[in-house]
């Protein structure tokens, strides 16, 4: 299935979802099939994502190739496009800006619950607590979008990462703090709910 949404996201920056229906063959054509599939790539459902993203970013911006730095963040061969790649079940996601972005979609379940002491500082964790449990998948989409964006690993998702409490569990916007090399940098997450994902998406500077 092609395009399903998108969402414009500021100036010059919006997302594309796309519904994986197709089969691997079909995929490999609409992304114009001169890209091979990584070999570690072993299950069926993982290939079809990788080869998904590539057709997807086709249909958002025609001829262009997705490379990665030495951090394995992606970027186009197009100094001016800026993307970000995510997927969850049955969707992808490609986040085009002409700035640094960063995007993630996660479907809404018990994992957030279960984990939520991995990824949540105290203060986040007390506030979670007090609102509904589709808050957390908020909590962790806005850090994976935010990390996303930084592109470095070595960057603590309880530690390194704080985003401010949500006024609304399933779309808003809400502010995220991320501290590195002594430096803070503040961003704006925008987030919404889409069938039974979450998405989260940094928002360009106005």
């Amino acid at each position: 299935m092609p395009l399903v949404k998108r969402i414009e996201a500021g100036k010059n920056s919006f997302a594309g979802i796309w519904e994986v229906t197709e089969t691997l063959e079909d995929l490999q054509g609409k992304s114009g099939g001169t890209e091979k599939i990584p070999e570690e790539f072993i299950r069926e459902e993982r290939k079809r994502q990788w080869i998904a993203v590539r057709a997807l970013l086709e249909a958002l911006r025609p001829g262009k190739k997705i490379v990665y730095d030495t951090n394995g963040k992606p970027f186009t061969d197009d100094p001016q496009t800026n993307i970000s790649i995510s997927h969850s079940g049955i969707y992808v996601l490609v986040y085009v800006s002409d700035e640094l972005c960063g995007a993630d979609i996660e479907r809404v379940s018990g994992k957030a619950e279960r984990i939520a002491k991995r990824f949540l500082s105290e203060r986040e964790f007390t506030e979670a607590a007090q609102l509904p449990a589709g808050a957390l998948i908020t909590y962790w989409a806005a850090k994976e979008a935010a990390y996303k964006r930084e592109g470095v690993k070595e960057i603590s998702f309880r530690s390194d990462i704080f985003v401010g409490k949500p006024d609304d569990a399933e779309m808003g916007i809400v502010p995220v703090q991320i501290y590195r090399g002594g430096k803070s940098i503040n961003l704006r997450v925008r987030y919404e709910t889409f069938n039974d994902y979450r998405i989260a998406l940094t928002e360009p500077a106005a």
